[in-house]
């Protein structure tokens, strides 16, 4: 009697130990078009990343060309420019500088250009792209980034791709505004395509 109990119980834990496994082979197949690791988000400003990288609707800094190629700011100044560098996790390997420089024509219309880098010299990203935006009737901002990427990998080759993001925000009430992008709309492809990222 207790053998056969012991024997049904080891059968109900054998189903269960297979039922984990299942669900997480699935999970994991699900997910991993998710999963990627050359040219992940990294913190592009501590203003960004101070608002919880809520960034697509908020009008300001050159910096947020880099989250929504619609980010638009009308100032009197005709040129913006962005710097930063940081360590990552205080590490010497993990470098991260930005640059930006915007000129703004006929106070309706931005043109843009940014860098990106990542790494050192055992493995480093680098991103440049140009950034087209305007502004059409007084409230629609729409942008778009047409960017090159390229990574190097010390012993391995050197890989290269082309990307697009676009952007818009709508200003349908003095301070409130809807935005909302779309980074790597083409699908680049590094090694493997790189996922297409929606924000709004």
């Amino acid at each position: 009697m207790v053998f056969n109990n012991i024997t049904l119980n080891d059968s109900r834990l054998t189903i269960h130990m297979i039922m984990k496994k299942f669900i997480f082979v699935t999970l994991l197949l699900l997910l991993q078009n998710f999963v990627f690791a050359a040219f992940e988000e990294k913190p592009i400003s501590a203003r960004i990343t101070g608002m919880g990288e809520v960034f697509s609707a908020i009008e300001g800094g050159i910096d947020g060309i880099f989250y929504n190629p619609a980010v638009f700011e009308i100032k009197e100044e005709k040129n913006a420019v962005y710097s930063s560098y940081s360590e990552l996790f205080g590490l010497a390997e993990l470098k991260y500088s930005i640059f930006a420089y915007s000129r703004r024509f006929f106070s309706v219309n931005k043109i843009s250009f940014g860098i990106q880098r990542f790494g050192s010299d055992i493995y480093n990203e680098e991103e440049r792209l140009l950034n087209l935006s305007g502004r059409f009737a007084g409230k629609l901002d729409l942008g778009i980034n047409i960017k090159t990427m390229v990574l190097k990998i010390e012993s391995l080759d050197k890989y290269s791709a082309f990307g697009m993001d676009a952007g818009m925000q709508y200003a349908f009430y003095k301070n409130y505004r809807f935005g909302c992008s779309v980074k790597n709309l083409n699908k680049p492809k590094i090694v493997d395509n790189l996922p297409v990222i929606y924000r709004a």
